[in-house]
């Protein structure tokens, strides 16, 4: 009798390292069948590893025709979006999809509001929830900007990088300013209140259906990279009712659906600052997967009518992860090398485990060799 084939995922954004702990999941909870798309040339991410079929499609001005022409060709059981930009695509064109592909998303309104990061701390404030302080329109005023200094600055709308800036003198603020426009395609820049605390991201993901929560977990990002508001690189699981409560006052009042990523400062007096809601995966989800709280199978098996236990009761309430290659890639382009060292020193104590599983690791090197190889053959 032939093996009966598990459900066919077309899995968007492969080259993302986070894709790899969605893709070995999707394998091992599932069973799934997954085709995997990349965008860039540089085959550092192993994906090939979970995949069964990997299709390189450039991210040009037919990217996404090419990529619907695909999945109508195809016809995949789902189609996972794991970056915004897949997300914002997805919503565009859920209507065009073949009838049997499925997807789990937000709301069209509900994920502009997510994504217009100025108009959900605007709703946030409404709520009465604490929320930085906004100087956006007071940027030339020397005595009130000053008296605030340090700002913090970030694109208003979600861009899928990582497009912020710390500035601690007014001679600097315009030029930052206008640096992050051009790194946003003249996005409105938000000259916010720097959130001076510990310096930790507090984070609740989320999974719900039409306004009911269905899963949930937190973690503090204690390292990232960037230093201020970059990604996680050591991280560890937490349980906050406080940050749990929050994160279900923003998330019910948008009646959201889908996945999602609500992110918090702490200040000096302890109490937690809404900052955004991503509307997407994190960087940092190998942690979850790791430790229990699968996600990526849960959405999946719910939009497919799969059986799967999903009871996080039995995930584990601790944990820690470090991201070392993320890490180390950041302080070598960013930093000389004794704070390269330090940073990196400071990772590893205490022991955690690491995002990538060894098998990966391997890839990830035999990749990196590759591409070092091609790159020296172009130079000589």
């Amino acid at each position: 009798m032939a093996k009966k084939l598990g459900p066919l995922v077309l899995l968007l954004d492969g080259d993302y390292s986070h894709s790899l702990s969605i893709a070995y999941e999707l394998k091992k909870d599932l069973g799934c069948r997954i085709n995997a798309v990349r965008t860039s040339n540089l085959l550092l991410n192993p994906i090939e590893l979970y995949a069964d079929k990997t299709l390189y499609l450039s991210r040009d001005d037919v990217y996404e025709k090419r990529l619907l022409e695909y999945i109508s060709t195809i016809k995949p059981d789902f189609v996972f979006p794991v970056g915004f930009k897949s997300f914002e695509w997805l919503d565009s064109v859920r209507g065009e999809l073949p009838h049997q592909s499925k997807v789990f998303l937000p709301r069209s309104e509900a994920l502009k509001v997510a994504l217009d990061k100025g108009s959900l701390l605007s709703r946030a404030r409404i709520q009465g929830m604490r929320v930085p302080e906004e100087f956006s329109d007071r940027v030339g005023d020397f005595g009130f900007i000053t008296s605030k200094l340090p700002v913090f600055l970030k694109a208003s709308h979600e861009a899928g990088k990582n497009i912020t800036s710390f500035v601690t003198r007014f001679e600097d603020l315009q030029v930052a300013i206008d640096r992050l426009k051009i790194e946003s395609n003249n996005d409105k820049i938000l000259v916010q209140e720097y959130i001076d605390g510990d310096e930790h991201t507090y984070s609740c993901g989320m999974i719900y259906e039409n306004g009911e929560l269905l899963m949930s977990y937190q973690h503090d990002e204690i390292k990232s990279v960037p230093r201020k508001g970059g990604s996680a690189t050591r991280i560890r699981i937490m349980n906050d009712p406080v940050l749990q409560s929050l994160s279900e006052s923003i998330m019910g009042s948008l009646n959201w659906n889908g996945i999602a990523l609500v992110e918090f400062k702490r200040n000096r007096e302890g109490e937690y600052v809404l900052m955004e809601v991503n509307p997407k995966f994190w960087a940092s989800y190998a942690l979850a997967s790791r430790y229990g709280y699968h996600f990526a199978s849960f959405i999946v098996a719910k939009a497919l009518g799969l059986q799967f236990d999903a009871d996080t009761t039995k995930a584990k309430i601790k944990g820690s992860m470090i991201f070392p290659v993320r890490e180390l890639m950041y302080s070598l382009k960013n930093e000389s090398k004794r704070e390269s060292l330090k940073h990196f020193l400071e990772l590893l104590l205490p022991p955690a485990k690491i995002d990538y599983r060894v098998r990966e690791l391997l890839g990830f090197s035999k990749n990196l060799l590759k591409e070092l190889i091609k790159e020296h053959r172009r130079k000589t």
